[in-house]
Order: structure tokens, then sequence, then C-alpha cells
């Protein structure tokens, strides 16, 4: 005997077999398809954390970049501030010790301290030709232009030997040169 049942050609044992798998699909496909969208909902957050980092990683370096050139950039406008400082006071320092050394020259009639003073001014103006000259590469035209022919105008006037308003005359020359370098070293510097 048979424990198999036939009703209408299907066997009560493929009929359980068939009703377990259309059960098993039924509660399984719910189930794999919870897992498979969970899966797939992680692998898309992966790839969109990978993503923004990338960007993220990708903005941090052209913002090191445009650090880099401002940095750069504020570096050089310093150093060259600082230049162009330093040439102001070195211009301005010889024209003072120009007109300082026509005034020792002026004090000392004759002796060996004369000699002394007149060696000062020469040295005076050989620096100040120097710093002349240097400061063309650096401070604005106008500055090389306000000190104009200075030492064509005062150099011939003998401090010692010229007369009290030829020597005021020199010496408010120098002056003027001297305060019109300070004037437009000061208007250059801020601008920068």
């Amino acid at each position: 005997m048979t424990s198999q049942i036939d009703v209408g050609g299907i066997t009560v044992i493929g009929a359980i077999v068939v009703a377990s798998n259309l059960l098993a699909q039924s509660a399984g496909i719910p189930f794999l398809k919870a897992y498979f969208e969970g899966r797939g909902k992680n692998l898309a957050t992966k790839q969109d954390i990978s993503n923004v980092v990338e960007q993220v990683q990708a903005v941090t370096r052209e913002t090191e970049k445009i650090k880099a050139e401002i940095s750069g950039g504020l570096w050089d406008r310093q150093w060259l501030k600082m230049q162009k400082r330093d040439a102001y006071v070195r211009l301005i320092d010889t024209l003072e010790n120009i007109r300082l050394s026509r005034g020792n020259i002026r004090r000392i009639a004759s002796g060996p301290s004369h000699v002394d003073a007149r060696q000062r001014l020469d040295d005076a103006i050989g620096e100040f030709r120097r710093a002349r000259a240097l400061a063309r590469l650096i401070v604005l035209p106008e500055t090389i232009d306000a000190m104009g022919p200075l030492l064509q105008k005062i150099y011939p006037i003998d401090a010692s030997g010229c007369t009290q308003d030829e020597f005021a005359k020199t010496q408010a020359l120098i002056g003027a040169a001297r305060d019109r370098v300070v004037e437009i070293g000061r208007r250059d510097l801020e601008v920068l």
C-alpha cells in the first residue's frame, strides 16, 4: 500500500511540496527583497560617502593652493614694502648726513678737523649717490625727480667759504629734497 493519495493526478505529497515551496517563496521573497534593498542602500551610501570624501579632498587641495598663493603674494608684498622702506630711509638718512656734514664744515674753518669734516662730507655724498642709484630700482620715479640735480646745485658751493645766504639756500635745498622724499615715501608705503 502506498501512502500517496492521488487526487486528480496530483499526489498529496506533491501538493504538500508545492504548497510548502510556495509558502517558503512567499515568506522568503520579502526577506530577500529587504536584505538586498538594505545591501543596495549600504552600497549606495558607501559610494556616496566615497564621492563626498573625494570632493572634500579636491576642495581641500584647491583651498591649500589658494592659501599658498595668497601667502606667497602677501609675503611678496611685505618684502617689497620692507625694501621700499629701507630705500626711503637710506635716502633720507644720507640727505640728512650731507646737510649735517656741510654744517660741520661751516663751523670748522680750518685745521685737521676741517679736513676730517670735508672727508665726512665727501663720504656722505658718496653714500647718497649709492643710495640714490639703488633706490631707482624700487622707489617711485618721482622720488628720484624730487632730488633732481641736488648735488649739482650744492656741491660747487663750498660750505666753509660761501656767504651765509648761499649756505642757507643750499641747506634749504637739501632739507626740501629730504622732506619731499619723506612725503613721497609715506604715500608710497601706505599704498602697499
